[in-house]
Parts: C-alpha cells; structure tokens; sequence
C-alpha cells in the first residue's frame, strides 16, 4: 500500500468515526418529528370531531399510548400525552401559524388552540405531577395525600425520600456536566485531526503532481 493510499485510509475512517453519530442524530430528530406530526394530526382531527372535552381526552391518550408504542423517539422525548400537548402548544405559539404550517403541514385556529389549552388543564388536573418521573410523581402523590389526610408521619417519610433523590440526581447532573466538557474536547480534537490528515493526504498529491 503506497502512502497516499494509507493517508486516504486513515481520513476515511476518522470520518466514518466522527460523522456517523451525527447521521445517526440527525435520522432520530427525523423519527421524533414524523411521531409530532401524527399526534399533532390526531389531536387535530380529534378536536374537530368530538365536541366534549373529557372525551377528547380520553382518545388524545389512547392516540398517545398506541403512537409511543409505535415511535421509539416520542416514547423517550414524552412521557405521556399532557408533555406531547404542551410541546405542540409551544412550537405553534414560537413558531408562529406560517413557521408551523410550513414544518408539519397543518394549522390551528384561535378557537382550537383554546380547546387545545383546555384540554391539556383537564390532563393536568388528572395527573398534577405527570411532567416529572413516575417514581418521583409517586413521591409527590404521596405527599399531597398525606397533606390532604393530616398524615405527618406518611408525608415526612416522603419528603426524606424525595431529599434524597433530589440529592442523587444533583450528582448525576454533576457527573453528566463533566462528562460532556470531556466529549466537546474530543470533538474539537476530531475535527482538529481531520482537517490534519485531510491536508496530510493532498501533500503527497502536490508533491508528485
């Protein structure tokens, strides 16, 4: 093998190693907005047919249920379809009508977006903690009831556990800010040795030219 061969080698697999997850990134945030766009559909076509709010209700979160089933990256992103309402109510309030249309082809109207917001409250008010994890949703369960039943005991055994946890995910997040100060300096030094044996392998070029 000659030794502009061995340079075309070598750059070759720097850029499979350093571009693939991007690819792979980007083919994910594709899978994600296809699953937005069917539940944006759903919740669309819901709206204009049932006139009941409890009832719409009920069917977003079937819709929700079948299409997290359905769409691994709308399972990961949402935990259930009060969190999939809010991310629709805020791309079309951010977005704007003609921004929104654009991307998932569809619009709402003022009057549908009011449904919408009525809707997601009656969600809200079903489950008041259903933004944050199922374990820790349940802590907090427990705490409301014990606050509702006068349980001091119940609801101070809770609120150690829920200090606890809250103690372990600060660490977590601690850990997680290190770990991705170490992956961007990987990634400058990537792309810093990319562009080293991308120009490595035109000297060869120029040399014998």
């Amino acid at each position: 093998m000659t030794l502009n061969n061995t340079f075309e080698t070598v750059v070759a697999i720097t850029v499979l190693i350093f571009y693939i997850p991007f690819l792979v990134l980007i083919v994910r945030q594709l899978i994600a907005k296809r699953g937005r766009k069917n539940f944006y559909n759903a919740v669309k076509s819901i709206i204009e047919r049932e006139p009941g709010n409890s009832k719409a209700v009920e069917q977003i979160n079937i819709i929700f249920k079948k299409l997290s089933e359905l769409n691994t990256q709308v399972a990961k992103k949402y935990k259930n379809s009060a969190d999939l309402s809010e991310d629709l109510l805020c791309r079309f309030e951010t977005y704007g009508s003609k921004r929104f249309k654009s991307a998932y082809s569809l619009d709402f109207d003022n009057e549908q977006i009011n449904r919408i917001i009525e809707i997601l409250g009656i969600m809200k008010s079903h489950q008041p903690f259903s933004s944050v994890s199922s374990k820790h949703g349940n802590l907090l369960n427990m705490i409301k009831h014990a606050f509702d039943t006068d349980n001091k005991d119940l609801g101070s055994n809770n609120l150690i556990q829920l200090a606890s946890d809250i103690e372990v995910l600060e660490s977590t997040i601690e850990t997680q800010d290190k770990r991705n100060q170490i992956s961007m300096i990987i990634s400058i030094v990537g792309v810093i040795l990319t562009m080293v044996f991308g120009a490595l392998s035109v000297i060869p070029l120029i040399i014998t030219s």
